[in-house]
């Protein structure tokens, strides 16, 4: 499904500009890499476009100092131009340079996809595709005026953590695309990882039951040590310093709950009703807005955190129910998305300094 096809695309992006720059938003940016080379090229100069429409100071690099835990954002997720958009909120948690492009999103998967022939996976790896078009995106933002500073990521999911310290086969040769983009890049280059509580393997029912899932709950509901996504983060933190020491950047790109029941879960957990209802997900959001971001005394915890979703939308057709929102009222999306800049209430993500702010209805009490 496209989002923006060519006969809209004008008017989707005027609005949002409007919502950018009324809302004092700044954006990280995704561009698709596929197995069509035409088609990622065609989507990149959509996404440059963009980029000029919305000017530098909307796209993310640096903190304000005053702004320094909380700022206000908007993640225009990957494949931009061509597929369903989403609205992501963001969590600060340090001056570090914060979000700018992403390219491509979870290549570690696209070898378990229906229809992808072992020709693309060999040349997306093996054959430095993906590492070529990374470059050249690269080199287009430092010819694009103040662009050059852009902090560069890609997104990954959790199956890259099976490797020591990252996967590296012939169907997802992640340790080396690291190795590389970081002699390329240094600095410049953030660590960017995907964390679903919510599809962790290992959640079970509880003993005995047929149908009662408490325990998974509350390992996958809770953000301190011995927690599902902390320790996730901590292994993550843990394997960038074997790669470059402790002075790495590192984002959680993802993380939320879905109800009702992702058509995507699998497991034991289809069977237990609580799982996809709205209380779990209104209790796993409360628990995300009252994470200090911390994980342990003895790693760093994430830089920075988005949580998906802003609303219910749709990928390649297929409904989704990560959203804060459920129904898409036709409003205008700065009432629902604004954030103030600088608080010391997270819940103002949906409260607000401004009257006209949404707050959804699950959220109250």
């Amino acid at each position: 499904m496209q989002a923006w096809p060519d006969g809209g695309r004008v008017d989707a992006w005027s609005q949002l500009e409007v919502v950018v720059r009324e809302a004092g938003m700044k954006v990280l940016v995704g561009a698709q890499i596929t197995c069509d080379e035409q088609d990622d090229d065609r989507d990149w100069r959509l996404v440059l476009q963009l980029l000029q429409i919305l000017g530098r100071q909307h796209v993310m690099g640096s903190i304000d100092n005053a702004c320094k835990h909380h700022s206000s954002s908007l993640f225009l997720p990957l494949q931009l131009a061509t597929q369903q958009n989403h609205y992501s909120l963001q969590i600060s948690g340090s001056s570090k340079p914060s979000a700018g492009i992403a390219i491509g999103n979870e290549m570690e998967l696209l070898q378990f996809k229906a229809n992808i022939s072992q020709d693309c996976i060999q040349r997306m790896w093996h054959g430095g595709y993906f590492l070529r078009k990374l470059s050249e995106r690269a080199a287009d933002l430092d010819a694009l005026d103040g662009f050059g500073d852009v902090p560069l990521t890609s997104v990954f999911g959790g199956y890259i953590l099976s490797g020591s310290p990252f996967v590296d086969t012939p169907g997802a040769m992640v340790q080396t695309f690291f190795k590389e983009a970081i002699k390329k890049f240094g600095t410049r280059w953030v660590f960017t990882i995907n964390v679903y509580p919510y599809f962790a393997p290992n959640n079970a029912l509880d003993p005995g039951t047929t149908d009662q899932c408490s325990a998974s709950l509350e390992t996958d509901w809770c953000f301190k040590k011995g927690c599902n996504l902390p320790d996730t983060v901590a292994l993550m933190r843990k394997k960038t310093t074997m790669l470059v020491g402790r002075d790495s950047t590192l984002w959680v790109g993802e993380t939320g709950w879905s109800s009702p029941q992702a058509s995507t879960l699998t497991g034991a957990m289809t069977g237990c009703p609580d799982f996809s209802s709205q209380n779990s997900l209104k209790n796993y959001y409360k628990n995300f807005l009252r994470w200090t971001l911390d994980i342990s005394d003895d790693v760093d915890g994430p830089d920075h955190v988005f949580y998906f979703t802003a609303r219910d939308s749709g990928n390649f057709g297929v409904g989704e129910h990560f959203g804060l929102i459920a129904d898409w009222l036709g409003v205008a999306m700065v009432e629902i998305l604004y954030i103030p800049k600088c608080t010391e209430d997270r819940f103002v993500i949906f409260e607000g300094c401004k009257t006209r702010t949404f707050k959804p209805n699950f959220l109250s009490g």
